[in-house]
């Protein structure tokens, strides 16, 4: 197997079905390393919503579906170098993003954020 791909958000440029049945097969055949842009939440309301956390969380649970890691946060080891994906498509990174640092990987060197959040008040190993 070759390097993976790095990708660094707006593979699609809003949410459809056919969009995201391309991510979800773009995602299939190519071992990849996914964040998420901007355009991965777009719901179609351009000029007519504020893009935040509320407007992402209508598509979100749709969105990540389509896409093999956790695209708002997820980390990898490869050659020894841990490369980091961390959603920041309204360009601000959240609390919980700036804390997951201090969290360890589980034992596919790999975490999310679902479980960072949930291991940053316990201070336990990432179970994803």
């Amino acid at each position: 197997m070759g390097a993976p791909l790095i990708h660094t958000g707006d593979l699609i440029d809003f949410v459809s079905w056919a969009n995201l049945d391309f991510a979800r097969q773009f995602c299939s055949r190519d071992d990849c390393i996914m964040a998420a842009g901007n355009h991965e939440f777009e719901a179609g309301h351009v000029g007519e919503a504020f893009e935040d956390e509320m407007y992402r969380n209508q598509v979100s649970e749709r969105v990540q579906a389509a896409f093999a890691n956790d695209i708002r946060f997820s980390s990898r080891l490869i050659g020894g170098v841990n490369f980091v994906a961390i959603d920041n498509g309204y360009y601000r990174i959240e609390r919980w993003q700036r804390n997951a640092g201090n969290v360890k990987s589980n034992a596919a060197g790999r975490s999310c954020w679902r479980c960072t959040r949930r291991s940053i008040a316990s201070s336990s190993t990432p179970s994803c």
